[in-house]
């Protein structure tokens, strides 16, 4: 893991991280999960797949402790989670194509589900 300024640096100019909240749920194996889900994105929240296990919902919302310019106004002082984040899992560093997939409407979903049973 990087230090507390090589990692500040590294992150100048960006704060997509700081900018969304995610929340793990299950994946959709019973009648029940897919049901929920469905709830979800008929409520206008995103539902994120990433790799082929790692499901979440995904709700944009910015951290209040950002200031104007998009820089941790507590950033000495922030939480453990933003602490252990590291470029591996930034968006910013990800040169690859991750394969996620989000999905914003339940249609989308229920077609995903459909393909991926026939398999």
């Amino acid at each position: 893991m990087n230090d507390a300024k090589t990692n500040k640096k590294l992150c100048n100019g960006c704060s997509v991280c700081c900018e969304y909240v995610t929340v793990d749920i299950s994946g959709p194996k019973t009648k029940e999960d897919v049901d929920l889900i469905r709830w979800y994105l008929l409520h206008g929240v995103s539902i994120c797949l990433e790799g082929k296990d790692d499901w979440m919902v995904y709700l944009p919302k910015k951290c209040k402790a950002l200031d104007k310019n998009g820089e941790c106004k507590t950033y000495s002082k922030r939480p453990t989670i933003c602490r252990e984040y590291t470029q591996k899992e930034c968006d910013k560093f990800d040169k690859g194509d991750s394969g996620d997939i989000t999905f914003t409407d339940e249609k989308a979903f229920l077609d995903y589900m459909k393909k991926k049973q026939k398999k």
